[in-house]
């Protein structure tokens, strides 16, 4: 293991215990019969959750996953946090069957239902709010927190093969083998240049390797990829 590897997990294990620590100060304050869940951190593109609860329904053992890009947002964390342990006490006390599946969640709310967050969910929601503030924690805490700026990722630019004159696109975060070798096709015979962007626009076309390329039809997206694919500061892969 190289020595940046070395740094990087010790980098995320000082997350983790940041994260233990806020997690411990909640425990102790409103939920004092609770077990410590599993603390994970995750690193996604293009996901519109800050953080979430797993709960298994076996054991009621409960996995927090928190978005990395929030770690050092301390208000943010916190709020995501004690949002997520509501959670860990549904897992804890309430749960039936897969009622707390995130799959099921979404189904819920399409129908007008979400039992997540329901009567219990409002009740601890006011019990934390009495204490650290109005709106503290809130059904919806995803899209009122600050969340850092966006990580970088890659966006491969190429010549359109279907509309002449165009250009396509796809973005990816790691390149898998599989990826990989379509990406060489691309370089090699379509003049396909990598670029590395924290434009966040490009996260609504198509991953490299899934189901061929973006190809915008609008002008200023025509001319956002004329401006990168032209300014010679591509990246190697």
């Amino acid at each position: 293991m190289s020595k940046a590897q070395d740094f990087l997990i010790l980098l995320e294990s000082g997350d983790i215990q940041k994260i233990k620590d806020i997690t411990k100060e909640f425990l102790d304050k409103f939920f004092p019969d609770l077990s410590m869940p599993e603390i994970q951190i995750k690193n996604n593109l293009n996901v519109n959750w800050l953080g979430q609860h797993v709960c298994f329904r076996t054991d009621r053992r409960g996995v927090i996953h928190i978005q990395k890009s929030i770690v050092d947002d301390d208000r943010t964390l916190k709020r995501v946090i004690a949002h997520e342990l509501i959670h860990h006490w549904q897992c804890t006390h309430e749960l039936e069957d897969s009622q707390f599946n995130r799959k099921h969640q979404r189904l819920q709310r399409k129908y007008g239902e979400d039992s997540a967050h329901g009567k219990s969910f409002e009740d601890w929601a006011a019990v934390i709010n009495k204490v650290m503030g109005d709106n503290y924690v809130t059904k919806k805490s995803d899209e009122e927190y600050v969340k850092a700026a966006s990580k970088e990722f890659f966006v491969m630019i190429s010549p359109s093969r279907s509309f002449e004159g165009k250009l396509s696109y796809a973005y990816f975060q790691k390149l898998t083998p599989n990826m990989r070798g379509r990406l060489n096709q691309y370089i090699e015979y379509l003049h396909a240049k990598v670029f590395k962007t924290n434009n966040r626009r490009f996260l609504s076309g198509v991953v490299l390797g899934k189901r061929g390329t973006s190809v915008p039809q609008d002008q200023e997206a025509q001319d956002l990829l004329k401006d990168m694919y032209n300014s010679g500061t591509e990246v190697s892969i």
